[in-house]
């Protein structure tokens, strides 16, 4: 039975990266950016997406995702 430590060894995504990308945002609380990192590392596809796109797109995705 493969644990999701497990899976995030086997990942590409780079966790701290990922958690260091979020935090750096602004305009939200710590809260938010912590509920955000939560919702991203359960999918390797979004959390690639997010690290991906430019700071403009970041901010786009974080107001759809507040909804």
């Amino acid at each position: 039975m493969t644990t999701t430590i497990d899976k995030m060894i086997d990942s590409c995504l780079d966790v701290t990266k990922l958690y260091e990308e979020v935090m750096a945002m602004e305009d939200y609380t710590e809260e938010f950016f912590g509920d955000t990192f939560d919702y991203l590392v359960q999918s390797d596809t979004l959390a690639t997406t997010f690290m991906t796109k430019n700071q403009n797109l970041r901010k786009v995705w974080l107001e759809r995702f507040k909804r």
